[in-house]
Parts: structure tokens; C-alpha cells; sequence
């Protein structure tokens, strides 16, 4: 399943609830503790985009454009 905001970064949402004036609900099942993978990942993420701006919209870009004949398999 594609989640819908995959395609927003988490600066637009965060502008966008703001405007809204969203409330803040502490959630500790979310990925909001540290240490999570989700978290190293993010940071991962940040990182390379330093280096490798709009890395993410790559990717997302690449998650459209797949092909199954150049895919690893048996068959």
C-alpha cells in the first residue's frame, strides 16, 4: 500500500498542521522514540541529502519507473 503522504515532506506537513493549528498528541507507538530505526533511517536520509540534494524525490521518482524483467529472480 502507497501511503498518501509519502509524496509530502515532513516541513510541509509540519507547516501545513501549523496553519491549521493541528494539536500536538504525544504518541509513543509512532516512531517517535529515539533510536528507532525509523529515526536512523532519517537521519540517513538527511545526511546523504546534504551531499546529494532532492535524494528523496529520487528515489520516489525511481519507485515509479520499475521494470520486472530487470528485477532479481528465479523465473
Amino acid at each position: 500500500m502507497i501511503r498518501p503522504l509519502l509524496y509530502s515532506s515532513e516541513q510541509d506537513i509540519a507547516a501545513y498542521s501549523g496553519q491549521l493549528d493541528f494539536p500536538i498528541i504525544p504518541c509513543n507507538l509512532c516512531g517517535s522514540q529515539q533510536n528507532l530505526w525509523r529515526q536512523q533511517v532519517k537521519q540517513m536520509l538527511d545526511d546523504i541529502e546534504k551531499r546529494a540534494p532532492k535524494v528523496r524525490q529520487s528515489m520516489l521518482a525511481a519507485l515509479k519507473n520499475v521494470h520486472t524483467s530487470h528485477l532479481l529472480g528465479t523465473g
